[in-house]
């Protein structure tokens, strides 16, 4: 008699979840520390570094969860996933 092994259906919703937990902390994080600096995106006085300084700071963590998220997902899955797996699933 062959015993079926059945193995757990993979599911990106709990590691999304979790970066994106992580993410919003460090956002939180983000806005006291640079209202704590006196930064303000709205500031008409704000130079373009720090404009730019603020905006890295905001966009390069969210890009980095994205991408750590997928890849993570993509070895779970055996080193292949399908666009609809990695993107179209969470738009349903």
């Amino acid at each position: 008699m062959e015993e079926l092994v059945v193995e757990p259906k993979k599911n990106p919703n709990v590691l999304a979840f979790k970066s994106a937990a992580a993410y919003s902390v460090y956002f939180l994080v983000l806005m006291f520390v640079m209202k704590w600096m006196g930064i303000s995106q709205k500031d008409p006085n704000i130079s373009t570094v720090e404009n730019i300084i603020y905006s890295l700071a905001s966009y390069i963590p969210f890009i980095l969860a994205v991408v750590f998220v997928q890849t993570t997902f993509k070895k779970e899955l055996g080193g292949y996933i399908t666009f609809g797996k990695a993107f179209l699933r969470a738009l349903k």
